[in-house]
């Protein structure tokens, strides 16, 4: 057994660091205790550092799914034919977590909830399991409010391998973690080949909700080597439902600091993290 123990540690600064009699310094004192939200998207940590919270949320409660499982209408989980992909684009707002009382933070996981599992054009034949090749997932942060323009999704956060899913909430921790800025909106994109050589593959149909502006689009292939492939000699289908989603996504464990400067002589308070420093001579 392997015990790591993190020390916190403790800085403090002045600015400036240089004054003359009369003037006055701002000091602050941080701690890597203090689990400090990204200010930018881009990439994080695969998981939650020490000093943070993992917090579980879940946007969407809609309990209706495609019924339909040969590509007329956007699955994220297959409606691939042999030798094709499936590019998968969602948008969710930045208002629909912030509603739910969370900020920026590192997105660590996500999950979808699956319905129909099905291996069969006339959606007739459910299955209790079923499997995904080349299954990857990137992430982007956009100002676009719909997916009326393909958006760009440079960070990939969960790798190409191949997945197997149940009927029930999947779950996909990542290997690279995505940092929100808490203010940009989110866009995933979901990429898979075809994994048989069958006419049909798996499908996979989500619980979904219906979102007032387009918010999934989806784009299959026949190009069985590029998972994540687009290009111009193929279908795209745009919808204005999306999956239900679980984020799950680090944010400060808010636990409260004792601050003690000393000597105390000058400072506007002690016995804060930011005391303005007027030394007298």
């Amino acid at each position: 057994v392997t015990v790591t123990v993190i020390v916190p540690t403790l800085t403090a600064t002045a600015s400036p660091t240089t004054i003359c009699q009369g003037n006055s310094s701002q000091l602050v004192a941080s701690s890597t205790f203090d689990y400090v939200p990204p200010i930018a998207c881009g990439a994080g940590p695969a998981g939650c550092p020490f000093n943070s919270k993992a917090v579980e949320i879940q946007v969407g409660a809609g309990n209706t799914f495609n019924t339909n499982c040969n590509n007329s209408n956007a699955n994220t989980f297959g409606s691939t034919y042999s030798s094709y992909n499936n590019v998968v684009q969602i948008l969710y707002r930045a208002s629909d977590l912030t509603a739910l009382g969370v900020g920026a933070g590192n997105i660590s996981t996500i999950a979808f909830d699956i319905v129909n599992l099905q291996a069969s054009s006339s959606c007739t034949t459910n299955i209790a399991s079923g499997s995904f090749s080349g299954f990857q997932i990137s992430m982007g942060c956009t100002n676009a409010t719909d997916l009326s323009v393909r958006q760009a999704t440079p960070v990939q956060v969960f790798n190409p391998k191949t997945v197997t899913v149940n009927n029930g909430w999947n779950y996909f921790s990542f290997d690279q973690g995505y940092n929100w800025d808490g203010v940009s909106n989110i866009v995933i994109q979901v990429c898979m080949l075809s994994n048989s050589s069958s006419t049909f593959l798996t499908t996979g149909n989500t619980r979904d909700h219906t979102t007032a502006y387009t918010s999934m689009s989806q784009n299959f292939f026949s190009q069985s080597g590029n998972a994540c492939y687009v290009g111009s000699a193929g279908s795209e289908t745009k919808q204005s439902f999306r999956p239900n989603i679980k984020f799950g996504l680090c944010q400060p464990k808010n636990i409260p600091l004792v601050y003690s400067w000393t000597p105390t002589t000058g400072l506007s308070n002690p016995n804060i993290y930011n005391p303005v420093a007027s030394p007298a001579v």
